[in-house]
């Protein structure tokens, strides 16, 4: 493992996570991105506060990279990290209705490609749920955008941002996926971003299904991620603020 330790002096422990978020929250942590078999490259990457385990994509291993000094993720294209069907993380999205992802990231160039922060699907063609959390290219300097929709539904909703991510630099995003209020919400740096409420719109869902596929960083060119929380269920305001805080001070 490299960097044991690494951003240690920036945190106190009362400020951990698992001091304000609920067990089901998953933390993967900077310290905690390993050696792959590849020299440099990223292999595994094992959650705190469950037993997740996010795996490289084998043909395509990200690297090692930094953000603000601290360790991340850093993709080329193809390159992925996936749960590789972890029933421990996939377990705890089972039968919930909402979702919280956060994330500290860095758009280090512009690109013409969406690059997935976060995907969350499932394998049924029918009242099936997918989320994502994506880089748009669609506007220059790339933005947020989160969405996706209900294949029974059959329609795309999303909230797309306005922020140049590119110009702003690292940062710390977050979404909220309400699926009985058919809302997405995004948040840069603790900030409302954008909402949409066409997300699920139609559907007949009201929790999230039995999932078999979620990504964390499936990759592209420029895209570097570090410490990613995921929690499959609501947060109360103070514990919202609390995540945003906790990452931002990661962040330096």
């Amino acid at each position: 493992m490299k960097g044991l330790g690494l951003g240690f002096k920036r945190r106190l422990a009362s400020l951990f996570p698992d001091s304000f978020l609920p067990a089901s929250a998953s933390w993967f942590a900077h310290q905690d991105i390993e050696d792959g078999l590849i020299e440099g490259a990223v292999d595994t990457w094992i959650a705190r506060m469950t037993a997740a385990t996010l795996d490289a994509f084998t043909a395509n291993r990200p690297v090692f990279g930094t953000i603000n000094s601290i360790e991340a993720v850093e993709c080329a294209v193809g390159d992925s990290m996936d749960d590789n069907d972890d029933t421990v993380l996939l377990g705890t999205t089972n039968g919930k209705t909402e979702l919280w992802v956060f994330a500290i990231l860095e758009v280090k160039a512009e690109d013409a490609a969406n690059r997935n922060i976060f995907t969350f699907t499932t394998g049924s063609s029918t009242y099936a749920t997918r989320a994502a959390l994506v880089v748009d290219d669609s506007v220059a300097g790339n933005v947020l955008q989160a969405g996706g929709r209900h294949l029974d539904a059959d329609s795309y909703g999303a909230a797309v941002g306005t922020t140049d991510l590119f110009a702003l630099g690292p940062c710390v995003v977050s979404a909220h996926f309400d699926v009985p209020n058919n809302t997405v919400t995004t948040y840069i740096n603790g900030v409302l971003e954008k909402t949409d409420t066409t997300w699920v719109s139609g559907s007949v869902e009201t929790t999230w299904p039995t999932t078999d596929s979620l990504d964390i960083n499936y990759g592209d060119d420029n895209l570097t991620i570090s410490d990613t929380i995921i929690v499959p269920e609501a947060l109360t305001s103070t514990q919202i603020a609390a995540t945003h805080a906790f990452l931002a001070k990661l962040l330096g």
